[in-house]
């Protein structure tokens, strides 16, 4: 289906959604510019846009806009500052409904998407005296499921590092439709079954394992033959590099009989799937704050300082 879409187009676009899903389902001009823009100076006007209610409301959208061929831009709260939920087709806005905290545990918090860091942190905070550390650049308003999706590095990395590495385990919906739960843990491999083959063997593996299984074989297949120095090329030997997929991360510290597919998803920006649930590692709040102010005569002096300072483990210089 080519956009702009026609107004009759429309009507069964928002006829046919509305007929599959619990969700919101709006096509009318308002709701299309409402969506057009986000927290950055681009704009693409979308075809519809979609709250959903659950996981299965995002399944159900997700299998239609394959059958029909329509994009779809998964949007939090709107922050990105280059345009990432932005897009023709359909817009899945997951800030409306699927924004709840699911579990919480002593040190982890199960989440849906649309939650923002800031609500997050002001709940386990109250009540726990916890805190999910990393941030999305500079903004605390970002739902975690984007900030997942980003893998930016924040104001507070030298603090808690990447948002991955603090990542327990997601629930993803693929193109086509199939859920999975994926985590750090990764996934086992018998060395008596192939990593892939023929439908019917994909098939019994999917039976006996289950699909993530069969996910993990086929990228174990495909990165097999990748050399130790072409996955450091990958990595450009920087700890936040957010260039290309983390396959650098997703063979780290491999075996020969597990892949961990939850980095790979981390930073891949919504295009290998829709993040709908995740677990997050929470840590403890801060005790104390305090603040250090130093005074230069020059710009390079105060560069030259701050290798001198890293080694004190500031928070955030």
């Amino acid at each position: 289906m080519t956009m702009p879409l026609t107004a009759v187009q429309l009507t069964r676009l928002r006829e046919d959604l509305r007929g599959l899903i619990k969700g919101d389902v709006h096509c009318d001009e308002v709701t299309q510019q409402l969506y057009a823009t986000d927290a950055s100076i681009l704009q693409s006007r979308p075809a519809c846009v979609v709250r959903p209610r659950n996981k299965e409301d995002v399944i159900a959208v997700v299998q239609y806009a394959a059958e029909e061929g329509i994009p779809i831009h998964s949007r939090g709260a709107g922050t990105s500052l280059t345009g990432e939920s932005l897009g023709e087709g359909i817009v899945l806005v997951f800030s409306r409904y699927m924004r709840r905290i699911l579990h919480t545990g002593d040190d982890t918090v199960t989440i849906q998407p649309g939650l923002l860091r800031r609500r997050l942190n002001g709940i386990i905070g109250q009540s726990q005296q916890r805190l999910f550390g990393p941030l999305a650049g500079s903004v605390s308003s970002a739902s975690l499921a984007s900030i997942l999706s980003r893998n930016g590095a924040g104001l507070h990395y030298l603090r808690y590092g990447l948002p991955s590495d603090h990542l327990v385990s997601m629930t993803v919906a693929l193109a086509n439709g199939d859920l999975l739960k994926l985590d750090r843990t990764s996934l086992p491999k018998p060395q008596s079954q192939p990593l892939h083959g023929d439908s019917g063997v994909i098939l019994a593996q999917e039976i006996t394992y289950g699909k993530e299984y069969v996910y993990a074989g086929k990228i174990a297949h495909l990165l097999g033959n990748r050399t130790s120095e072409q996955l450091a090329e990958s990595a450009k030997q920087h700890p936040v590099n957010r260039a290309g997929y983390a396959e650098h991360a997703l063979l780290k510290g491999r075996s020969a009989t597990r892949v961990d597919l939850a980095r790979l998803f981390t930073g891949s920006e919504g295009t290998l799937g829709i993040i709908v649930e995740a677990t997050l590692k929470t840590m403890s709040l801060p005790q104390r704050k305090s603040a250090v102010v130093f005074f230069f005569d020059s710009l390079s002096k105060a560069v030259d300082a701050v290798s001198a300072l890293l080694p004190l483990c500031p928070v955030l210089c």
